[in-house]
């Protein structure tokens, strides 16, 4: 456990007869970025909470560089959090907003020339020294973020907690953000821990995604792994844009699947004939001109044009429709038949219970 920057040892978390987060486990190794994925409410801010010390685990240990923290006081726990909501003094300059972690210690209190020499080299950092006499309503949500983040460098914690830090940032800047965030995690090398609904971020910045519903987790594994063979439906159904196509269809016996009219072959053993299944096909993996692989034909119904590609709607008189991601555009195409291919080892099988066979 001592090799671990943060380690959950059965931790939960309820109020009342509600439970938040259920029997938590999870260890996360120094230098990791490890993104806590999942929709509004599956308990992953919880957990950040948990480890910052803002709530208390109703059960379960929280462990830091091999030390449970349970009891220890949220100042004390060498851990740093940056809120969604940046969590400024209005009053306070950027430069004192920067300083307060280091001004509030009981205990080795820097003197006033290291302080600066801390806050100044904090903000160079995040590329804000510029701004360190103004007030944070003189800044910009993209600066304002960037106080939050020199603030938290200032501490020189273990482990960085981010509660979606981007959330409140345009679509532009968020990008911006995103790569700078990388950035600085390469540069200092600190175990992060990173909340976050939107897969984007978590398929791009993590080292490791840990997907949470309903308070557990769903799975835990790298970006390429949580998209290449998600274990259950609800993985399959959160990550990935476009969203996974889910089908309705029954085990032909073998390595052979019925949707609809339609047979298919996949690498995974669909069990014995009749079972029912679920299949999953990503719309990014379906070629229209690719000659081998599972052949589905059908008319295209529906066309969205969104730049680079088109997300085209095939009605292949399947159970549900299909969508399919294509390079290009073209305005005649609404209407017309057309064959998508999906290579055997494309197709995505889950039992009757939605788990990945």
């Amino acid at each position: 456990m001592t090799n671990h920057a943060i380690h959950f040892e059965q931790v939960s978390k309820s109020y009342g007869s509600f439970d938040v987060v259920e029997n938590f486990e999870l260890s996360v190794q120094p230098g990791e970025f490890l993104v806590l994925l999942g929709p509004s409410g599956c308990g992953k801010s919880t957990i950040l909470k948990m480890v910052s010390g803002i709530e208390a685990p109703s059960s379960g240990e929280i462990h830091v560089n091999g030390k449970m923290v349970n009891y220890t006081l949220p100042r004390n726990r060498d851990v740093a959090m940056v809120f969604q909501n940046y969590a400024l003094y209005p009053h306070k300059s950027v430069f004192e907003n920067i300083a307060y972690p280091l001004l509030t210690r009981r205990a080795s209190r820097p003197s006033k020339a290291e302080t600066e020499q801390r806050v100044r080299e904090a903000a160079d950092i995040v590329e804000i020294t510029s701004q360190l006499d103004k007030y944070p309503d003189a800044l910009s949500g993209g600066q304002r973020q960037r106080v939050a983040l020199a603030r938290a460098i200032v501490r020189d914690p273990a482990v960085f907690l981010m509660d979606e830090p981007l959330s409140n940032l345009d679509a532009q800047l968020r990008d911006t953000m995103r790569q700078q965030l990388i950035a600085l995690h390469r540069r200092l090398g600190k175990a992060t821990i990173y909340v976050t609904h939107d897969q984007l971020e978590a398929m791009t910045m993590a080292s490791r995604i840990v997907v949470m519903n309903e308070g557990k987790v769903q799975q835990s594994g790298t970006p390429e792994e949580v998209f290449q063979r998600p274990a259950n439906l609800f993985v399959a159904g959160f990550i990935g844009h476009p969203r996974m196509n889910f089908l309705t269809a029954h085990s032909a016996g073998g390595n052979s699947v019925q949707v609809g009219k339609v047979t298919l072959r996949t690498q995974a053993d669909a069990g014995p004939a009749g079972r029912p299944l679920t299949i999953g096909l990503r719309p990014t993996d379906g070629q229209y001109d690719r000659a081998e692989g599972n052949a589905i034909s059908g008319r295209i119904i529906q066309s969205e044009f969104t730049g680079a590609d088109a997300i085209q709607t095939l009605d292949f008189g399947g159970p549900s429709l299909l969508r399919i991601r294509k390079q290009g555009h073209r305005k005649d195409e609404i209407g017309t038949d057309a064959t998508v291919t999906f290579h055997p080892k494309d197709i995505h099988l889950f039992d009757e219970n939605g788990a990945r066979i």
